[in-house]
């Protein structure tokens, strides 16, 4: 019997079984399409499949090896068409939920290099260690730009030691170097706003990304292209970041503010 390969699998009817069956593509990674007449079926539906995926992720049931996650990263790239896909593997160390050794992350990185899928990747600068100038090397011979990211959950460091890591990404290679800390008071806040003006006056060989993490931080997030800041993250419906504020009062904040 021939086969034919799945390029993007539609449902109709939003049902018992059209339920199952867009959950059991989704969970394959497929960017399904589920359509049905009703669109208050297709809410209900929508959050029937989310519930369902994240009870399985709660058993452990989901294959979330590096491996899936670039199988997932490749659909992706096709969904995405001609938007830009920047890939992260946040590590558990860095305030993600998966830990990965020194090896089995850098095995990572360079599975995602080689999917050809990533326009931008995510390499965290204490994770990699000595190797990430190499690793810059690698990325760039693949056509990819990287964001060499770095992030305190407990702190914000000293100005002086935000600018001198940044510089440090900057001589490693990367094209964007990103710092996310957490601020315990106010002046934490200003700390971090300080060092990406420092960077951006007399370290302009790169743009940098910074944000204050938190609700005390989260203006750092919506003001800081006027300290030199060159991109923010926002929330599209749920926070994948503490004091990540919402898509839309994002938008509107950086086009009053833009200058």
């Amino acid at each position: 019997m021939p086969t034919t390969a799945i390029r993007r699998p539609v449902v109709a009817g939003a049902g018992t079984m059209g339920v199952t069956l867009a959950r059991i593509f989704a969970q394959a990674g497929y960017a399904v399409t589920l359509w049905n007449r009703r669109t208050s079926s297709l809410d209900r539906a929508q959050e029937r499949i989310a519930g369902d995926l994240a009870v399985l992720q709660e058993k452990g049931l989901l294959d979330e090896s590096p491996a899936a996650i670039a199988r997932c990263v490749q659909k992706l790239r096709v969904a995405l068409r001609d938007k830009l896909l920047l890939v992260t593997f946040r590590t558990k160390a860095e305030g993600g939920e998966q830990a990965l050794s020194h090896s089995e992350y850098l095995a990572f990185l360079r599975l995602i290099l080689d999917t050809d899928c990533a326009d931008l990747l995510d390499i965290e600068f204490f994770t990699t260690g000595a190797d990430l100038p190499k690793l810059v090397e690698q990325a760039h011979s693949a056509g990819v730009a990287v964001v060499c990211s770095s992030h305190d959950f407990a702190k914000t460091p000293p100005r002086a030691e935000l600018v001198c890591r940044m510089v440090q990404m900057q001589q490693a290679g990367a094209d964007l170097p990103k710092l996310a800390v957490m601020p315990q008071c106010r002046t934490d806040v200003l700390e971090l706003l300080a060092a990406t003006a420092e960077m951006a006056d007399l370290h302009p060989g790169t743009p940098v990304i910074t944000m204050s993490m938190g609700a005390l931080g989260a203006v750092s997030r919506l003001a800081g292209e006027t300290f030199g800041s060159a991109m923010t993250f926002a929330n599209p419906g749920q926070a994948s970041a503490p004091g990540q504020v919402s898509l839309d009062i994002v938008n509107e904040v950086l086009d009053a503010l833009h200058l």
